[in-house]
């Protein structure tokens, strides 16, 4: 199971960040540009953390 989540949550969080930077593509303004950027880099931050909590988790 543990190698399952190491795969999969990292995967569905990479897809994410695909889809928000998809946002900030076609973003029409600047302030769905900059709320969509800040999403971004909340999302890769969630994705690099993940690994190595799941990583050390039981």
């Amino acid at each position: 199971m543990k190698k399952f989540l190491l795969i999969a949550i990292p995967a569905a969080l990479l897809v994410l960040d695909y889809m928000i930077i998809q946002s900030v593509v076609h973003a029409d303004n600047t302030s769905s540009q900059i709320l969509a950027a800040a999403a971004l880099i909340i999302m890769v931050t969630a994705t690099i953390s993940s690994y190595p909590l799941i990583k050390h988790a039981e």
